[in-house]
């Protein structure tokens, strides 16, 4: 069930999984302690905004009622613009080109982007939204999911730690899907700027690097505008809806329900 509060989309997920069971046989995997409260506060909610509630007979009116209710929540709605899309790269990696690109979401919000091209027959593929995770390694965004050259080699050692060793953008490139990456906001280009030097972090690896930006912030303050600047990729660039009948969104799970 996807429910479209954000920041809480684990909690919520797991407290109406606990609707559905009549007895303590749910699962409490990610509760603990909490799971009584988290099942109590559930099963007295009607869950309004669920699609699953009997008001709820089209999948579009759902969407334009959940978007607009986030909207609202979060009180910051800035108007839509032209997306203004700038390729400033072309890299050819074998099996798919490589662009980097830039594009506005709103106004005042510009958004670097890796697009990945299959080479092969011009035709239209599947194509895939990738989120890199939200982990507290700030320092690099799309690039954790993209095969980029010359890696820093603690970037290097996050992707074995954390990812496998793979680039799954890249990856999924190889196999014939149109692949975008953008860098989330407070990640990559869009990060907070270090009162330290870099390498500074960099020298001590992710764990220390985390650390480092969180100090940081307390110096900067918190930012917002988190969630607008990720909407759906796809439909305010444009170019994937001319590539793509299939537009598939992968990554960072809560971030999936709002796309």
């Amino acid at each position: 069930m996807v429910h479209i509060y954000p920041g809480i989309a684990v909690a919520v997920m797991t407290a109406c999984t606990a609707c559905t069971y009549a007895d303590d046989s749910a699962p409490v995997a990610q509760a603990g302690s909490l799971y009584p409260l988290l099942r109590a506060t559930a099963d007295h909610s009607t869950l309004p905004l669920s699609f699953l509630n009997p008001r709820f007979q089209d999948l579009e009116a759902w969407k334009r009622v959940g978007r607009q209710t986030v909207h609202e929540l979060l009180h910051y709605d800035p108007p839509k613009c032209a997306p203004n899309v700038e390729i400033v790269e072309r890299v050819d990696c074998g099996e798919y080109t490589r662009e980097k690109l830039y594009f506005n979401t709103t106004p005042d919000i510009r958004v670097p982007a890796y697009l990945l091209l299959p080479k092969g027959e011009l035709k239209r593929r599947p194509a895939v939204v990738a989120l890199h995770d939200h982990g507290a390694f700030f320092t690099w965004g799309k690039e954790k999911i993209i095969a980029t050259e010359s890696e820093h080699p603690v970037l290097a050692e996050f992707k074995r730690t954390y990812y496998g060793n793979r680039s799954f953008g890249s990856e999924l490139a190889k196999r014939g899907f149109v692949v975008i990456a953008i860098d989330m906001f407070y990640w990559g280009e869009r990060r907070m700027l270090l009162t330290r030097p870099l390498e500074r972090h960099l020298a001590g690896g992710p764990g220390v690097l985390a650390e480092g930006c969180a100090r940081d912030r307390q110096d900067e303050g918190v930012l917002g505008d988190l969630v607008r600047s990720q909407e759906p990729v796809a439909v305010r660039l444009g170019t994937l809806d001319e590539l793509s009948d299939l537009v598939a969104r992968a990554g960072h799970v809560p971030l999936l329900g709002l796309l």
